[in-house]
């Protein structure tokens, strides 16, 4: 036999608001020190979200509500406190300023109004929106869960009765193009390509190590150790609205960002880069392993225009006179920088690297992380798998006989 849970009493001076079947309303009460201070009635037989919501807005005065508690101030305004938290690194401020532009609508309305319906309504029309022709879902998930936060906060502050964003699913991050995956002969071009030139030893290290573009662009000299050989992960390279979009070193993505990272045989040039450096007597030990022709810290899309687009132009030429009679094959031209990350992945899911190790040196908090997004097979593994399977099968015949 199950019990039925007990619903929790409210605090003193905090109030509750139940429906009651005996009186077929939504009943509101305010308790001090063992007595009924208030009560509200609501209307008979309504039972929305909006007659809940209006029950409590006439208990309002006589809650202990927190000094800084606003029964009604608007939805916007609580975006932007929510946005302009000290918690948070500039490049995540920025993501929900942008989530809140497209809110605005339901920002002008005050936060004891809202219901589940408008959520839904706002989150939704953010599906409509397009950015450079592919739909935002990202947009949606960061709305949905900056709005969710904030009616927590104001729940824990008894502002409203319950939290409208639960009783709307949540939006599904659904990743608009698969990321590519370069293969070792891929790789190998690229490397080719990349011998001589500035990007050399920034792609020698971002395919060993699964290191994010802003962590490898915010390298400085104290971060690097020849002698033990490794990296230390301080900074990232942050391009925000607060600095103009000028570059300049933030705090890591999360705390879990901040790590040693060992560096491979493979990244002999990012060594002897330093060491170029080193011996010109004009670094100091705050001074970035990649910087531009001037010697300051390089923009994301200078990167990618001067370095990257180049280079995959290059390897693609290289690749394509040696497989002049593959007609089928097209060299991924298409590839960001991220996609280093992933190649790095693979390259250490090929070679048997343990996940939890992986998931250190990647710098996330958790190993689902890595596993739902980095660790997926190539499909190189994938037939390596199948074949596995059918020379088992086909051994396990033979021995039967």
């Amino acid at each position: 036999m199950t019990r039925k849970k007990k619903t929790p009493k409210a605090a003193n001076g905090h109030g509750s608001v139940r429906w009651y079947p005996s009186a077929w309303r939504y009943v509101g009460q305010v308790k001090r020190d063992g007595r009924i201070v208030k009560r509200v009635y609501g209307t008979r037989g309504e039972r929305s979200p909006a007659e809940q919501i209006k029950v409590w807005a006439e208990l309002k005065p006589y809650l202990n509500l927190p000094a800084e508690a606003n029964p009604t101030a608007s939805v916007q305004a609580y975006m932007d406190a929510y946005a302009d938290r000290g918690t948070l690194v500039p490049r995540t401020r920025d993501c929900y300023r942008q989530a809140a532009k497209y809110l605005a609508r339901l920002g002008a309305k005050r936060l004891i109004d809202i219901t589940p319906g408008d959520i839904r309504v706002a989150v939704g029309s953010i599906a409509g929106a397009a950015k450079r022709g592919k739909t935002m879902n990202r947009t949606r998930q960061i709305a949905y869960t900056m709005l969710h936060g904030i009616f927590e906060q104001a729940l824990r502050e008894r502002i409203v009765a319950f939290n409208p964003v639960d009783a709307v699913t949540a939006p599904k991050y659904q990743r608009e193009e698969e990321p590519v995956v370069f293969t070792p002969e891929e790789q190998s071009f690229l490397c080719e390509a990349a011998r001589g030139t500035a990007c050399e030893a920034f792609l020698l290290l971002a395919l060993t190590v699964p290191m994010r573009t802003c962590e490898l662009l915010a390298l400085r000299r104290r971060d690097v150790n020849l002698s033990k050989r490794e990296v230390e992960i301080r900074n990232d390279l942050v391009e925000s609205k607060e600095t103009g979009y000028k570059p300049t070193l933030g705090a890591v993505k999360t705390p879990q960002s901040r790590r040693e990272v060992p560096l491979s045989d493979e990244a002999a040039a990012f060594t002897k880069r330093l060491q170029a450096q080193l011996a010109t007597g004009r670094a100091t030990p705050d001074s970035l392993v990649f910087t531009s022709s001037d010697g300051t810290p390089v923009r994301h899309s200078n990167v990618t225009r001067r370095w990257w687009k180049p280079l995959l132009t290059k390897a693609e030429a290289e690749k394509a006179a040696h497989k002049a009679g593959d007609r089928d094959y097209r060299f991924p031209v298409h590839a960001g920088l991220y996609d280093l990350r992933h190649t790095a992945f693979e390259n250490m899911n090929a070679a048997g690297v343990p996940l939890d190790v992986m998931h250190k040196l990647a710098g996330h908090a958790n190993v689902s992380t890595s596993l739902k997004h980095y660790s997926k097979p190539s499909e190189e593994r994938r037939r390596a798998a199948v074949d596995s399977v059918s020379r088992w099968l086909q051994g396990r015949a033979v021995a039967t006989r």
